[in-house]
């Protein structure tokens, strides 16, 4: 029998993503992103219908619902393409070159992605979420689908012309934006912060909080980029208020699970009120981290408060077999978005009594409620900044008793791939709070699910892989992977002194520098070409930093703590990279790199000399003084020498006289935070 009269069938029964798995009985013979189904598409001639998305993602299940399970619309995509479904956690560089492919047919990107390629891989057509039928001014898919495949058929140039255009697009854009013309100096030397932080005060929300407006993303590169410019002269002022003014309106906001702990990823308006309540692992490491950063600066018991909320939630929600924390929580439950985060009001004077009226002077409980009659908790009317203690207690126990009675509620499903990027993220604001919030076990846990994690993603061929699902492991991991567990050993290290957690970030950095280097640009791809035209280059920051600012942080750090090695010059020739991004690119879509080359141009490494703990017992004190204030990112450098100890900090090229008091250096710390 020929290849083409082949019936396809679904082969995503087996898959190691639960998002492709919940694929599995539609009618669609979905294909995996692999080469077999790539040749397959080759040999039959046919265009590749691509559709990307991820297990939180509520439009995608809409999209599931509405087309995926429809009979007529399978039977238009079987007969007429080869159908592979992405889960774009699991290839996030596939994801971003087609996300690229989709802004340069003048289409917002997100998911689900819904492209349309030849059998070559190169896209010609695309969108994000088709109903079933046209509504809303949106194509129905039947219709697309219908149009498509006539003109692969009968004007199949028209494709080849459109894919032909969308490449050399995307081609002329790299030159642009990897040009090594000039020599970028400048973008390396100042880090471009002043200039980024007076451009992003132009997006802030005066009144709401937060950059830009509905849909409002916590977008923290972007905040902690505004935090840190808060030293500068002139508009530091202003910076570090719009840093802190955007954090209180998460804090207060429906974003906030008030009763759970954690973050939703989005809010759908401008003031917070309503999420999209999916939550993700990498929106909360992101947050925490930023929390334990102002907490420094600003200590408040309420920073403290929502941190350690949210380290419960992860800890009580997401941990997976102590190797460390599951990918997301869906949007929806009982195939309703938001399902178990809301409330009546009836409910809410069910379960409070006598005490609904007290509750009701904290939380924003309209009449007609938030979202279709019902209610997302707030805490718009008076804020935990605005509280005595007594209260917040009092508080809290409500809160419980809601708890108690939310959990008997069907649970939003849990995505339990165990990604290495995103737990990396994790693990570095665990461990930095851990020491700012002083909170032994949080570091504690950080240390053993890592070395736990490192053992479960060893491929066995000298590398790691991406993510492991109930034991299966998934593909090579990428850039931001090594990026990220690299900055978290580094983290583990200043959190507790081990020098095996340098040796493990050397390794992870010399092997993303080795796999994932741009001679031509400087720059580092994201990962693997894995059937790709060409794999895409870490530029640009998602809701994390991009891979590359992360590397740059690794490389600097490690040309601190490592006397010999490649870092000094891999860091030089990144940041010069980076610098010419930052040149061009507006800072909310390169925050984290712009935050890498301020870190680059002014380090803070402290260098505590002296004879080891056994035998001066004041090495001890000098080095809980260092662990409990040095501020995250800073660097620690252990340094053998005899009696007295003696500490030496350092901000940039200048290093102030060595102390011999640990006060001394306890004093110093507190005033640089500070800034």
């Amino acid at each position: 029998m020929a290849t083409h009269d082949v019936r396809l069938v679904n082969r995503l029964g087996s898959s190691r993503s639960p998002y492709l798995r919940a694929h599995a009985d539609q009618p669609i013979a979905w294909q995996p992103w692999d080469g077999a189904s790539r040749e397959l598409a080759r040999r039959r001639d046919r265009p590749i219908l691509l559709s990307a998305g991820y297990a939180a993602c509520h439009w995608c299940h809409v999209m599931a619902r509405e087309s995926f399970c429809d009979p007529t619309i399978a039977a238009l995509v079987n007969a007429h393409f080869v159908p592979i479904k992405l889960d774009r956690e699991e290839f996030p560089q596939v994801d971003a070159f087609y996300q690229l492919a989709l802004a340069f047919l003048g289409v917002a990107g997100g998911w689900p992605l819904t492209m349309f390629l030849l059998p070559d891989g190169r896209p010609f057509a695309g969108g994000t979420y088709f109903p079933p039928d046209p509504r809303g001014g949106l194509p129905g898919f039947a219709q697309v689908l219908a149009r498509l495949s006539d003109v692969w058929r009968n004007e199949r140039e028209r494709a080849e012309e459109a894919a032909a255009a969308l490449m050399a697009a995307i081609e002329s854009r790299r030159p642009a934006v990897n040009s090594r013309s000039g020599s970028g100096r400048e973008g390396a030397a100042d880090g471009r912060l002043e200039e980024a932080a007076r451009r992003l005060l132009q997006d802030v929300d005066r009144q709401e909080g937060g950059l830009g407006r509905a849909p409002k993303f916590p977008q923290i590169p972007a905040v902690r980029l505004l935090w840190r410019a808060r030293r500068l002269s002139g508009i530091g002022e202003a910076a570090g208020d719009a840093a802190e003014t955007a954090i209180r309106a998460m804090v207060i906001g429906g974003i906030h699970d008030h009763l759970g702990g954690g973050f939703a990823r989005y809010a759908v308006d401008r003031a917070w009120r309503v999420p999209h309540f999916e939550k993700m692992l990498y929106d909360n490491a992101e947050i925490l981290a930023l929390l334990a950063e102002m907490a420094q600066s600003r200590p408040a018991l309420w920073i403290a408060r929502v941190a350690a909320d949210l380290v419960g939630w992860a800890m009580r929600e997401m941990r997976v077999d102590g190797i460390g924390f599951a990918a997301a929580l869906d949007a929806d439950s009982e195939g309703r978005e938001g399902a178990f985060y809301l409330w009546s009001r009836d409910e809410l004077e069910a379960v409070l009594g006598r005490d609904f009226a007290f509750f009701a002077r904290f939380h924003e409980l309209p009449p007609d409620g938030h979202l279709e009659g019902r209610i997302v908790l707030n805490r718009r009317p008076l804020a935990p900044w605005r509280t005595d203690a007594e209260d917040e207690a009092r508080l809290a126990e409500l809160h419980e008793r809601l708890h108690r009675r939310r959990e008997a509620r069907v649970r939003p499903a849990r995505d339990d791939k165990v990604i290495a990027a995103w737990n990396g993220l994790m693990f570095a604001a665990l461990a930095d709070a851990g020491r700012v919030f002083h909170r032994r076990e949080w570091i504690d846990f950080a240390q053993s699910a890592f070395d736990a994690l490192m053992n479960v993603l060893d491929d066995g061929r000298g590398g790691i892989v991406r993510h492991v699902f109930h034991g299966q492991q998934g593909p090579a991991a990428g850039l931001e992977d090594h990026a990220a567990l690299a900055r978290a050993a580094l983290a583990l290290h200043l959190a507790t002194g081990e020098r095996h957690f340098v040796d493990i970030a050397a390794g992870l950095a010399q092997e993303a520098h080795r796999r994932f280097h741009d001679r031509e640009s400087g720059l580092y791809r994201l990962g693997e070409e894995e059937g790709l035209p060409f794999a895409p280059l870490a530029e640009s920051d998602g809701p994390t930093p991009a891979g590359t600012a992360l590397l740059l942080e690794v490389f600097d750090a490690l040309a601190l703590l490592e006397e010999a090695g490649p870092w000094t010059a891999y860091a030089e020739s990144l940041a010069q990279a980076l610098g010419r991004i930052a040149a061009v690119r507006h800072p909310a879509a390169v925050a984290g790199a712009i935050a890498a080359l301020d870190r680059h141009r002014r380090p803070l490494h402290l260098t505590i000399i002296g004879p080891e703990p056994a035998d001066d017992p004041t090495m001890s004190e000098w080095l809980e003084a260092a662990s409990s204030h040095l501020p995250p990112g800073a660097v620690l450098v252990r340094r053998q020498g005899a009696p007295p100890a003696r500490a030496i900090l350092c901000i940039g090229t200048i290093c102030g006289p060595p102390m011999v008091k640990a006060d001394e250096l306890i004093q110093a710390l507190k005033e640089e935070t500070a800034r």
